[in-house]
């Protein structure tokens, strides 16, 4: 039988058996007395690594070399089999060397060949080279990215500088609107003193002109109209809304007062009020002390649904 045409299956357990086909059974010895020879089983080390093979014993050591490359992976060529610790060549038979069932054979790999050595050498010598380009390579980008750097900074410096300039127009901006709100802010405190004047006088029963509830809202107006004008960020704005929301407040007590005063309770005697005029041209009421009332009044409410 021609070894080259034999061809070999993995068994469950990883065993590796010469495949059989119908004529597998007709396998005969060399006497040709039609008895089967069965294969024999030998185990081969690679390293820390075992194999066992199931092949005639009236193989070559060459071909157990090709059915261990199915299996390792490794040419023929690189591989060097050992047999009681002689190494064996290529067309020696099995059964020559005296291999039997159980046998061990040891497989080493060939070391590498010289053309293998000149050819790491080059590949070393390569190496170096490209290692010498990339350095270079490295240096320019270093050069660059020091160069791309220094830029960087000379843009970050001036935009450090930019923003340093924005602040403190901004700082000024801010400083000028906290300005225009206390300047409104002090108008108000002087309109807020009207304001609880008209509410002494009106609490006390004492009817007043609507001119003067007309003149506290135009004050109190006035002022609106200068917080709107006034243009803050931050701190300022949040007190420029505090402010807006005081004139509103004031802006309802004479709401409430005029409402009050067109029904007077007690005396309806209507009195003038003397104005002290500020430098800012914003009044302040004193109001006379309550006059009696001799006078009895009874008011008819009308009911609303």
């Amino acid at each position: 039988m021609n070894e080259e045409e034999l061809e070999w299956e993995v068994r469950p357990g990883g065993m590796l058996v010469q495949r059989r086909d119908d004529d597998s059974h007709h396998q005969h010895q060399n006497g040709g007395d039609g008895a089967v020879v069965p294969p024999i089983k030998i185990n081969v080390s690679h390293g820390p690594a075992q194999y066992e093979l199931s092949v005639p014993d009236h193989s070559t050591f060459g071909h157990v070399k090709k059915v261990l490359e199915k299996i390792t992976g490794l040419q023929p060529r690189k591989q060097k089999l050992f047999f009681r610790g002689q190494e064996k060549d290529d067309s020696e038979h099995l059964h020559e060397a005296g291999v039997k069932d159980k046998a061990k054979i040891l497989l080493m790999e060939e070391p590498a060949s010289k053309e293998k050595k000149v050819e790491e050498v080059k590949q070393n010598v390569d190496i170096s080279e490209a290692s010498k380009e990339k350095k270079a390579e490295g240096v320019k980008q270093n050069a660059d990215m020091s160069k791309a750097s220094e830029e960087k900074k000379a843009e970050e410096m001036k935009q450090d500088v930019d923003i340093s300039q924005a602040r403190r127009e901004q700082n000024a901006d801010m400083s000028k609107a906290f300005e225009a709100v206390a300047g409104v802010r002090e108008e108000v405190d002087k309109i807020s003193e009207r304001v609880a004047a008209l509410e002494v006088v009106v609490n006390g029963g004492t009817k007043v002109a609507d001119e003067e509830f007309i003149v506290s809202s135009e004050l109190l107006m006035r002022q609106l109209l200068k917080l709107d004008t006034i243009e803050a960020e931050g701190e300022a704005k949040m007190q420029r809304k505090a402010e807006v929301r005081r004139v509103q407040k004031f802006q309802d007590t004479l709401d409430d007062l005029k409402v009050r005063n067109s029904y007077p309770v007690g005396n309806t005697t209507s009195v003038t009020t003397q104005w002290e005029t500020f430098d800012s041209g914003v009044g302040s009421l004193n109001p006379p002390p309550p006059m009696p009332s001799s006078t009895t009044i009874s008011q008819d409410w009308e009911q609303f649904d």
